[in-house]
């Protein structure tokens, strides 16, 4: 099933190492991440996982091991590095890490009133923090669209500790979790209930610094387990999306008002920058980033498509790993290093043995296919 990152935190972090980059989750695998490419709240500083990755040995599907990094084999690695798993199978990653003199996170925490703020405490702070991410309060309107809780990090010291934190100053965090036992037979996350949640939260927002381990920090969610099961049996769809700088204020805030009017409305915002990206079907472009949990609802993905339009014509791209209903044209015009790929692809694996239902719906599969002599 391959090794988690959580397995890989255990056995690293006690011996003073952490992970250079890591996404919201530590449920995840180390091949699943570099397939996927996957950015964490650092971005803007330490780039995708894809660049601190060594090299990769990858089982094709001729049967063959191949080693290949940015240097050996670059194309196969380009291509592997957010192909997401389509090139082959990852089975082992060499991968420099990072120093962490403690498991403690020197964290700054602002409220801010509207979107521009937002954006520009992101903007200010990324200059002087290493990790940045924004909480957006989804149901905002007016003046206060886009208002939220900028969470700014360091990796603290030893000098930054308290006595009592210093005596052990690698010590695991807490792993207890509370679970959510049952799935709900509806959606719970209504909006007139988050609309008081969101309230509460940002009035209850505690500003300055403070220090919070590893695991608050870069995993909150994981801290409740099943939290899905409060979607009820239809679930969510998060909806990822990444435009260039310019223009970036008026389409999150128009993002934002138009998933508002959708039947159940955005659950969790979250908004961040990026730096250069990486891999040929990596997502990352410098720019801005939003991230929406939304409950389904029949209009859901209508506005999701027109949402894409606007995104295509910004220079934009949706996140792969979180898709599953961008149209093959929408798709082709996001990732220009398709063709590229596609090459790659044709090359180690002429007869789509692997595949998935992102591949297929995208008809990747049908383009390598159809291109065999």
């Amino acid at each position: 099933l391959g090794l988690s990152l959580a397995d890989l935190i255990r056995i690293v972090l006690p011996a003073g190492w952490f992970l250079p980059v890591t996404p919201g989750t530590r449920q995840v695998t180390v091949g699943g991440c570099v397939a996927a490419d996957v950015h964490g709240k650092n971005h803007l500083n330490s780039g995708t996982i894809s660049r601190h990755v060594l090299w990769l040995d990858l089982l094709t599907a001729g049967g063959e091991i191949i080693r290949c990094s940015a240097e050996e084999n670059s194309d196969l690695f380009h291509a592997t590095t957010g192909g997401m798993g389509l090139t082959g199978v990852i089975l082992r990653v060499a991968m420099r890490l990072r120093k962490a003199e403690t498991s403690f996170m020197k964290v700054n925490r602002l409220r801010t009133a509207n979107l521009a703020e937002t954006m520009n405490a992101l903007t200010i702070a990324d200059e002087i923090w290493e990790s940045s991410v924004a909480w957006i309060d989804g149901l905002s309107y007016g003046q206060e669209l886009g208002r939220g809780e900028v969470i700014l990090g360091h990796h603290a010291k030893q000098e930054d500790l308290t006595f009592k934190l210093s005596v052990e100053p690698h010590r695991m965090p807490d792993e207890s979790r509370l679970s959510i036992p049952f799935d709900f037979p509806l959606n719970v996350l209504r909006q007139s209930w988050l609309r008081v949640f969101n309230s509460h939260r940002f009035k209850r927002i505690t500003t300055g610094e403070s220090m919070e381990d590893i695991w608050q920090f870069h995993y909150p969610l994981d801290a409740l387990n099943g939290w899905n099961r409060l979607y009820g049996p239809l679930g969510f769809h998060q909806y990822q999306f990444v435009i260039p700088d310019q223009g970036a204020e008026s389409f999150m805030g128009y993002a934002l008002k138009r998933l508002q009017n959708v039947q159940e409305s955005p659950v969790l915002v979250v908004l961040k920058r990026f730096g250069a990206g990486a891999g040929w079907l990596s997502f990352p472009i410098p720019g801005w980033t939003m991230a929406v949990d939304l409950p389904y609802s029949p209009r859901l993905f209508d506005v999701l498509e027109k949402l894409d339009k606007r995104v295509v014509t910004l220079g934009g791209r949706v996140y792969l790993a979180k898709d599953e209903r961008v149209l093959p044209k929408h798709f082709r015009e996001m990732y220009p290093d398709i063709e590229r790929w596609l090459e790659v692809k044709r090359n180690v694996d002429p007869t789509c043995r692997f595949t998935s239902d992102l591949s297929r719906r995208l008809l990747i599969d049908q383009e390598i296919m159809g291109s065999r002599p």
